[in-house]
Formats: structure tokens, C-alpha cells, sequence
């Protein structure tokens, strides 16, 4: 343990305990999205130290970076007035779950059992502390690049759906190379409009939908099946609520890839018009096709009864300063018997796993495949 993240955890421990002698209820800032990524963005969240949100996630520290992440949680709504339903109703937005509340059925629901919950409830949700989530600046790294973290396509080794941030930044005096739930980017040569405060926040739904449509940009004419299935669209980066400032994200299989007029503001829940777009502060990293890069050679032949092993599709880089190219196919890391002490790290150009072959795109789909198949909760501990 570092002593950064040891001064952190006591930093949090002294926090808490001045909480409960005092008896002083802090408000703090969460982050969180829908735990299935193609639902909804993020939204920012204030938190009483005394509500039951606060709760799920101060008892979950991450022992290697120190911060307080839930993961897959089902949280209780919280409730703010909105706007009107088109029967004049007064409706309620719950920025927790991005769902709405104040229908009849729903009000009724609520005298009976005294608690209002939104149309949303019962989705889970992955959240993470906003004062805790790294910040780079780019003016602190002599290379740096930030991509999406995936999980494995074949896994032999152990559970491991991972969703993240991957950063790998080199500095003077340090080098770090890890999965994050959660990033601030400050000083970003690409940006076309500044960030106040701590920079360009990226969480995994943005991130998962930004990727899909680099691949689909850069498909082959030979291959016209895009990864995820997606149709090469032009983001908008600048999509904000008129009402709470809140730049606005589209995902999923219609938003993510549909020109729309009318947004939902995950945050306020008003509505955003505007000329059709879709929205994704991502979009300043997807201008395009993106460089050519050299494909991996070389092919290697797996038999998951007798080897331990993980699998991916490599993936490109939604912002990168180093000139570096990175080589493009299947990467597998392979393990001893006991699963533990990887023994290689290499990327190859095609894998064949129990007679099954595998190249970069089929391994993106069968993970793509995967991951919508159960809910993509966040499990950071097994990052690699």
C-alpha cells in the first residue's frame, strides 16, 4: 500500500468518525450510472452523510487506490421536482436511478407503503465518491494516453467484467498503468471547448459508446459489420441542460446511434431541444477514422483444459500524446496452473481457443456479446 493511498483511507477514516462524535452531517458529491452501461450516462448526485446512499458506498474502499466505489448497489431514489406531465401533473426526477415519478399508480403506491420510488428503482447502480476520482493533467506526464478498459473475451482464470478507464501516464517520477472506475482528463490538446473545475469527467457508459463508434468508423471495406453493431454517426460534445448546465450523454442501441431532436437530462430530468445530434463529450476523440496501425503476426493455439488464460481484442486509444504506435490483434495473457504469476503478455494476430478461431474483431464481439448478455458490474480488484 502507498503512502498516497494510506493517507487517503485515514484521511476517510477520521472523516467518518468526526461525523459520528459531532453529529455533523456532510453533503458530498457522488458520480454514478446505470450498472447496465447501455441504459443511461452519468449522473453527479449530492449525498447527506446521513442518507443510506452514503452508507452502501463509504463501507467499500478499493485497497489499491484508496477510493470508495459500490458496484451493482441498489440505492433508494431520491426525488426532486422537475417539470409537468402533459396531464399537468407535477413530476418528480430521481437522479439516482434516471427515472421519473408522480403517475397516478405510482402516487397510490406510495401512500400505501409510504415510500415514493421512481419508474427506475429497481435498476442497479455503480457509484463512486467525486472528490476521490483521479485527476490527470496532461502537463504533469511526458506520455499519456487514456482508453477504455474491457474484460476478457475468453476467461479461464477467474470472473472478471471489467469496465473502466485505463490510464497510462509516464512521468518524471512515476509510471502508472492501471483500470480506473472513473477519470478527470485536465489540458486536453483536442478539446474544442474548455472544462471548468477538474476537467473532462469520463465514466464507463460514455467511454463503452465513444469506443463502439471508433471501431465502427475505422471498419475495413472488407468487413462491413461493425463491432456492437453500430452505424458510424458524428458525436456532438456540447449537449447541456439549459436548467443544471449538465453536458448530456447518449447510449445505447437507439440513442447511441439515432439523431434525435429532444434529449432527457439524466441529471435535472428536464428536456434538452436543439438541431439533431447525438450527445457524448467523447466525441472531441471520435473525429473520423483514426490512424492506421500495424497489425500483429504470428497465431497461437489454446486448449482451456490444459491452459490459464485471458483474451482480448487490443483497443485504441481515445487520446494518446506519444507517437508510438500500437500493435492491433488479440491479446492474451497467459498464466501458470494455479491461475497466478502471468508468465506472458503478448499480442498475436489470430488465437485458436479449443478449435475455435479467434481474430481482433471476433474477439471484440464475442466480449461486446458478453457483456450485454449480464450486468456489467464494475469489479475492480481483478483489473489487469
Amino acid at each position: 500500500m502507498t503512502a498516497v493511498t494510506r493517507g487517503k483511507r485515514k484521511l476517510a477514516k477520521e472523516e467518518d468518525e468526526t461525523c459520528q462524535t459531532k453529529k455533523i452531517h456532510l453533503t458530498d458529491k457522488y458520480i454514478m450510472w446505470p450498472s447496465s452501461l447501455m441504459r443511461a450516462g452519468h449522473t453527479k448526485v449530492e449525498i447527506n452523510s446521513t442518507d443510506p446512499t452514503h452508507a452502501a458506498v463509504i463501507q467499500n474502499i478499493h485497497d489499491e487506490f484508496g477510493i470508495h466505489v459500490g458496484r451493482g448497489v441498489q440505492l433508494p431514489c431520491k426525488l426532486f421536482p422537475s417539470s409537468k406531465f402533459r396531464n399537468g401533473r407535477e413530476r418528480f426526477w430521481c437522479p439516482v436511478h434516471q427515472g421519473s415519478y408522480g403517475k397516478i399508480a405510482q402516487v397510490n403506491e406510495a401512500n400505501s407503503t409510504g415510500i415514493r420510488k421512481c419508474d427506475q428503482v429497481h435498476d442497479l447502480i455503480d457509484i463512486v465518491r467525486d472528490s476521490e476520482i483521479p485527476v490527470f493533467d496532461l502537463g504533469d506526464y511526458l506520455r499519456f494516453s487514456v482508453s477504455i478498459g474491457l474484460p476478457p473475451s475468453v476467461n479461464t482464470v477467474e470472473k472478471n467484467n471489467v469496465v473502466g478507464l485505463r490510464i497510462h501516464a509516464e512521468g518524471k517520477e512515476e509510471v502508472i498503468n492501471k483500470v480506473f472506475p472513473a477519470v478527470y482528463i485536465k489540458k486536453i490538446p483536442k478539446c474544442l471547448f474548455s472544462y471548468s473545475g477538474k476537467g473532462l469527467l469520463i465514466t464507463p457508459p460514455a467511454a463503452l459508446e465513444a469506443f463502439m463508434q471508433m471501431e465502427a468508423a475505422n471498419v475495413g471495406k472488407e468487413d462491413q459489420s461493425s463491432v456492437g453493431h453500430r452505424v458510424p454517426v458524428t458525436l456532438t460534445e456540447v449537449v447541456q441542460c439549459k436548467h443544471c448546465k449538465s453536458l448530456h450523454e447518449d447510449v445505447g442501441d437507439f440513442f447511441g446511434q439515432n439523431y434525435h431532436k429532444k434529449h432527457l437530462c439524466g441529471c435535472c430530468g428536464r428536456e434538452i431541444f436543439g438541431k439533431p445530434n447525438i450527445g457524448n463529450p467523447l466525441g472531441i476523440f471520435v473525429k473520423g477514422s483514426q490512424p492506421s496501425q500495424a497489425e500483429a503476426s504470428g497465431r497461437l493455439v489454446l486448449d482451456t483444459s490444459k491452459h490459464k488464460f485471458m483474451l482480448w481484442p487490443t483497443v485504441r486509444a481515445f487520446f494518446s500524446n506519444s507517437l508510438e504506435s500500437t500493435l492491433q490483434g488479440v491479446r492474451v495473457k497467459l498464466f501458470d496452473a494455479e491461475g497466478n504469476d502471468p508468465e506472458s503478455d503478448k499480442t498475436y494476430g489470430s488465437i485458436e481457443v479449443d478449435g475455435q478461431a479467434f481474430n481482433r474483431r471476433k474477439a471484440m464481439q464475442v466480449m461486446l456479446d458478453g457483456m450485454q448478455g449480464t450486468e456489467n458490474h464494475i469489479v475492480l480488484e481483478n483489473s489487469v
